[in-house]
């Protein structure tokens, strides 16, 4: 038996899996940020979040990174990064502090490092979050949807004599995916 497909068909299959390939490729969720002070960019990339088993109990994980998490290199990245002890929160308004990373309040990070795997040579910003607050709007079915600013203060690597400070502003639709894909990522977050 021969399976013959017209050709408004064949097109309509193709256009299909075509975009149901697009669909795919934007199940990781996405986000947007600018970043104004002493660095300043404006960048859209993956949002992703899981939550890791660490040794003080689990610990929920935010990362927004530059571009595609599929295009992640050990050396040369850029991503925030926000967590805090527990589980995936409920919708809420939620501090960012420095010291303070419990099941209420929220640590965040920002770093845009080339040469990260040479000590000697890495060269780019290295903030840690001072104050700020992180909305969540919206949890559903696998997605973390809100918004975050937060001031933060580090580094202009490789210069370590003095202090930079930074802006950092944005939104997410992040997707939910397994520990495994953060820990992955050759990047020692420090999330325990």
């Amino acid at each position: 038996m021969k399976l013959q497909i017209s050709l408004p068909l064949a097109v309509f299959l193709l256009c299909s899996f075509v975009v149901g390939c697009d669909a795919i490729e934007t199940l990781r969720g996405e986000h947007t940020v600018v970043i104004s002070g002493d660095v300043t960019d404006a960048f859209t990339g993956d949002a992703v979040y899981s939550v890791l088993d660490g040794t003080s109990g689990p610990r929920f994980v935010l990362l927004l990174s530059r571009d595609d998490l599929s295009d992640w290199e050990d050396d040369d990245y850029t991503y925030i990064v926000m967590t805090r002890r527990g589980d995936t929160p409920g919708v809420g308004v939620f501090a960012i502090a420095a010291d303070d990373a419990s099941n209420d309040t929220f640590s965040g990070s920002f770093a845009d490092l080339q040469q990260a795997d040479e000590p000697l040579e890495v060269n780019g910003p290295a903030l840690t979050a001072s104050t700020g607050v992180l909305t969540i709007t919206d949890i559903n079915a696998g997605h973390l949807v809100g918004a975050f600013r937060f001031e933060a203060r580090g580094l202009n690597l490789p210069d370590r004599s003095s202090f930079i400070d930074a802006v950092l502003d944005g939104s997410f639709d992040a997707r939910r995916v397994s520990p495994s894909t953060l820990n992955n990522l050759e990047v020692d977050f420090d999330f325990n």
